[in-house]
């Protein structure tokens, strides 16, 4: 009996010791694995790193060729951690418990592999491990968002996973059932973990730098959820129906997930492998006017698409802007002094970054700094219990990226053809025209397609047919620019079927200079009304708008915009190809319009004049 009572002591005593030599421990809550930067990011999102951790000693072993580091007076609070790389110089990343009070990070490498080569970083609560070799190529920034198409396949790589990586992966899986969005902070939480499940990746081939693991829904909003980093570009909003789209390159989907629909209060939400290394997140909204704004984790492994406006208090550790830098005047640092979550929202002339944990910063610093750059009419504002939101001003041809820091700490902004002052959108007189007109040397070669034709009358409302409103204002675009001295070809100049392949295929028969596409656009809501203009290759984006401010000018009816739109015959044509939907036959008040002789005259001229600038102006 006295022997099992000092048994309970002991124990009772040992727990107590241990638990209070714990709390004088640094804990590693968080291991991120980036691979396309060589970047391991070991985190603790509840203390400093102690100070007597001073520098790392870096270690070698022989048979077979390795290096390590032991990080003093810390505890692995995630688990042992194993990757595999088949790459030239690092073969596997080992994390684990050495000892009681002592993590150690091992690197297996080739014989050739230089220890100069290793870097290993101190943060407020970080480590980061760096490594240069040959699938290193960036530096602490990691690309976030951009304007542009990212070519896939920048990154290749074999890399398998241990099962304790799959902690992190679904960490937002218990959080998406509660019942605020707000809540969805934990999810974004280095803190959070879950259960392992069976279904672990091995061997996986990445031609990637993000992996999709998982897509969790709640009210309308959509969490995915992977490890890697994460870039997205500029969404394309289709039509009929609406839908958002967000591609994210060099990326690959989980094929559990795969080509499966969600549904959330009428919102259709699903995620697809786009190609071999680009996936695809389309976002069908139940109601048309709804847009979407990407949120993204402080480790850029996670990206929250929420209703725009929607979002607030997404995290609960609060931070402050503590850092401003400008460089070639294009670009615009801003750094904080703890991880931000942070969104990014492009339009057409304005750029809007929202970092929702940030709630201070020094505004004659922010201002000091942004003076004499592209940035320099940014305004900052501090929104209560939101956040800093910064709203840039751009042109519409700027091209924007932003990047984000490794520890999550810094978010990069670069702003490309900012420099040139906004083209006018004055539509010229028809004198104009003509002068203008004979100033363009060589041939031009205009194709004016009008849409559907034959069996395909496209919508139809109340009897009244989409193919021939089209047909009757491509004809008087034809005669406009036909009488200023442009060479015009119609696809299709009577009631007849035009594949689309054909189309296509009469603008490379003829050389074509610029494609016009003339369509009326349908909605099942029948109050929507208004003007649309779509592009989709980047080199119709300026023969977009300036044929759209024509429109919007001339015709004065409700400007719904500019989109980038796969169109089957904008999206094959190489020209500057676009498509403009000139009103809507499924509202009554338009319809009526749309068959008078004066709307249709008043639209072709409209049209006519934007082609005609934006040829005078090349």
């Amino acid at each position: 009996m006295i022997k099992k009572f000092l048994t309970v002591i002991f124990i009772f005593f040992l727990t107590m010791m241990q638990s209070a030599f714990s709390q004088d421990m640094f804990k590693i809550t968080s291991v991120n694995l980036d691979t396309s930067n060589s970047i391991v990011l070991l985190t603790s999102s509840i203390s400093q790193v102690p100070q007597e951790i001073k520098s790392i000693k870096i270690n070698t072993l022989e048979d077979p060729k390795r290096y390590y580091f032991d990080i003093p007076s810390t505890i692995l609070t995630t688990g042992a951690q194993n990757w595999f790389f088949n790459s030239q110089d690092i073969k596997q990343i080992k994390i684990n418990q050495f000892n009681p009070t002592t993590v150690r990070v091992v690197l297996y490498t080739s014989e050739n592999f230089n220890k100069s080569n290793i870097s290993v970083l101190k943060r407020d609560k970080s480590f980061i491990l760096q490594l240069k070799d040959e699938i290193c190529e960036n530096d602490y920034f990691e690309p976030i968002y951009t304007d542009e198409k990212i070519s896939s396949g920048k990154y290749y790589e074999n890399l398998s996973i241990s099962n304790a990586e799959i902690d992190k992966i679904k960490a937002a899986q218990n959080v998406i059932n509660k019942d605020t969005i707000s809540q969805v902070q934990d999810a974004f939480s280095t803190t959070a973990s879950t259960s392992q499940t069976e279904n672990i990746v091995k061997d996986l081939k990445l031609k990637t730098n993000y992996y999709i693991s998982s897509v969790f829904i709640k009210n309308e909003s959509v969490l995915l959820s992977g490890f890697g980093n994460a870039t997205i570009e500029k969404p394309m909003r289709l039509t009929n129906p609406t839908r958002i789209v967000y591609d994210l390159p060099n990326s690959i989907t989980n094929y559990n997930i795969r080509n499966k629909t969600y549904t959330a209060n009428g919102t259709l939400i699903k995620v697809a492998q786009f190609d071999s290394s680009r996936s695809r997140l389309v976002i069908t909204p139940a109601m048309e006017d709804v847009d979407y704004t990407p949120v993204f984790s402080p480790d850029g492994q996670s990206i929250l698409f929420v209703k725009t406006g929607a979002a607030n208090k997404l995290f609960n550790q609060k931070n402050n802007a503590t850092g401003y830098y400008t460089k070639n005047k294009n670009e615009f640092i801003i750094s904080f002094d703890a991880p931000v979550v942070h969104s990014v929202k492009r339009e057409n002339e304005e750029l809007k970054l929202t970092f929702y944990n940030t709630y201070s910063f020094n505004e004659n610093q922010f201002n000091k700094t942004i003076a004499k750059t592209v940035f320099q009419d940014t305004k900052p504002t501090l929104l209560d219990k939101v956040g800093l939101a910064l709203t840039v001003p751009i042109t519409k041809n700027a091209v924007v990226k932003t990047y984000m820091g490794a520890d999550g700490k810094a978010v990069k902004i670069v702003l490309a053809n900012m420099t040139a002052t906004p083209k006018q959108t004055v539509i010229p007189t028809k004198k104009d025209h003509k002068e203008k007109v004979k100033k363009v040397k060589g041939k031009t070669v205009v194709i004016i397609d009008a849409g559907h034709g034959g069996s395909d009358y496209g919508a139809i409302r109340d009897g009244v047919n989409e193919k021939d409103i089209n047909l009757d204002v491509a004809r008087m675009i034809n005669d406009i620019l036909s009488n200023a001295g442009v060479t015009t070809v119609l696809t299709r100049d009577s009631d007849e079927f035009i594949s689309l392949a054909d189309r296509v295929d009469i603008s490379a028969r003829n050389n074509a200079d610029l494609f016009v596409s003339v369509h009326v656009n349908a909605s099942v809501k029948p109050e929507i009304n208004g003007l649309e203009t779509h592009y989709y290759n980047d080199n119709s984006l300026e023969f977009a708008n300036v044929v759209h401010a024509s429109l919007i000018n001339t015709v004065n009816k409700k400007d719904r915009g500019v989109f980038k739109s796969k169109f089957y015959v904008i999206n094959h044509n190489t020209m500057p190809a676009i498509l403009v939907e000139i009103g809507f036959i499924s509202n009554s008040s338009e319809r009526a319009e749309l068959t008078t002789q004066a709307r249709k005259q008043k639209t072709a001229k409209a049209i006519a004049d934007g082609i005609l600038q934006y040829l005078n102006e090349k």
